[in-house]
Parts: structure tokens; sequence; C-alpha cells
């Protein structure tokens, strides 16, 4: 009927007879610019559906997790969900310097509707977005100059005034 749709077929490894039981991972990811938008005061505003895209499945133990940029400041979460337990930490990868920080949200024995959502807003100074590309320009502009200046350098020795001795023919 032309609507977007998301079709998921599970197929368990080993037949799940006399009360198996199996755990598996649903993960995705979503466009940023669908989610995520800026007020007028800097502020950034992350606004994600809590939940599975499976309608009526009863969720053991649902994690989400959101990785923010390094430099994010002012981060606050909030929820329309209750008993939501979260946990911070942070996650150094690449080139980072203090690392990004992690905000895990977890819900025991869920059954989400489709009205739960969750709105992260936090800054990101503008100097924030070009640490790691100063960072890169330092770096290689320090490795070009070390090789310049130690290029100069004679590495014989003596004074360099005696001439070097002939070959006899």
């Amino acid at each position: 009927d032309g609507e977007p749709f998301a079709l998921l077929e599970l197929l368990p490894r080993y037949l799940l007879f006399g009360g198996w039981k199996t755990a598996f991972y649903f993960g995705y990811v979503v466009p940023l610019g669908e989610v995520l938008g800026v007020a007028n005061d800097g502020t950034y505003n992350l606004h994600v559906p809590l939940g599975t895209a499976i309608d009526g499945v009863t969720v053991e133990s649902l994690t989400t997790r959101f990785i923010l940029p390094e430099g994010a400041t002012d981060i606050s979460v909030k929820t329309n969900t209750l008993g939501i337990s979260e946990e911070r930490s942070v996650r150094k990868t690449y080139l980072d310097i203090g690392g990004r920080p992690v905000i895990s949200l977890t819900k025991r024995n869920a059954i989400l509707d489709n009205g739960s959502e969750v709105v992260v807003t936090y800054r990101f100074p503008l100097g924030s977005h070009y640490r790691e590309l100063v960072m890169l320009i330092a770096g290689f502009f320090s490795v070009f100059m070390f090789i310049v200046f130690f290029g100069r350098f004679r590495l014989t020795i003596g004074d360099g005034s005696a001439a070097p001795p002939k070959k006899e023919k």
C-alpha cells in the first residue's frame, strides 16, 4: 500500500523443541538528519523512539546506547517511560583526547508501545568541531618540520675543511 515497512525473519540455529530458549540482538542505525535538531540557543536535541520495530513484542532486556560526539557538554536525558536505568561512560576511539560520552538506557521486562520516546539534549561547542582537524594538521606539520630541520644537518665527523682523499689510478 505504498508505506515503507521492515521485514524481520528469524531463523534459529537449532530447532526449538522442549522449551529451549534463544537470544538474539537486534540493532540498527538511524540517519542523523531525521532525529537530530538544533535549537536557537545552540543546543542539540536528539529525539529517538524507544523500543523495537516489532509491535507487541515483550523484551527481557532492552538496552539503548547513545554515543555522543567528543566535547559534548550539559547532557540531559528525558523519557516518558518509567523504570529505565541510566548509565554513563566514556568511549575512546581513534584520535580522541578525552573520549566520547556514552549514555546507556536499560529497561527490564519491557512491553513498549509506539509512544515511548527518549530526548537527549546536549551542547557541542564550535571549537570541538575542528579539534581533530587541527590535531592532524599540527601533527603533519611537526613531522615535516622535523624532517626539514634534521635534513639540513651534516652528519660527518670532522670540521669539514679537509678535502676528501683522492683516489690513485
